[in-house]
């Protein structure tokens, strides 16, 4: 079971890398899918900016960017309304190098069953639990 686990990890690690390497986006392939929904969400929004560098209201109350690093559908109408692309406001942890980094590291093949050392002669026993006694102690 240890070495299933270890080649599904090793394949998805593997898989992803190639993956992102393959393509050509900057961010992370399912914040992109979640971005998309939230532009075609953003198309109800209206912001109202002052032609300079204020909007009607200068931060969002919902805080997902906040928490999430990614803009909401609000600050989206806004960042459109700007003529600047959403995906330039995607927290960096979230962006191509950080997605590539955190695949780059390969997992090593394992030794089989065959290699792995045995200490015979102990016989495992399962540990000693005390039973609690009723009431109070």
């Amino acid at each position: 079971m240890l070495q299933e686990i270890q080649f599904k990890l090793m394949t998805r690690m593997r898989q992803k890398r190639d993956d992102m390497l393959a393509s050509d986006l900057q961010i992370c392939p399912k914040i992109k899918k979640y971005l998309d929904v939230l532009i075609t969400e953003s198309r109800k929004w209206n912001a109202a900016w002052d032609g300079e560098r204020k909007f009607q209201r200068g931060n969002c109350d919902c805080r997902v960017y906040d928490l999430t690093g990614i803009p909401c559908q609000h600050s989206i109408a806004a960042i459109h309304s700007r003529r600047h692309n959403p995906t330039d406001y995607v927290s960096d942890y979230y962006k191509r190098e950080k997605y590539l980094a955190a695949y780059k590291h390969s997992l090593e093949a394992m030794k089989g069953e065959e290699y792995w050392d045995f200490h015979g002669g102990e016989i495992m026993l399962p540990p000693d639990i005390p039973k609690r006694l009723r009431g109070r102690p």
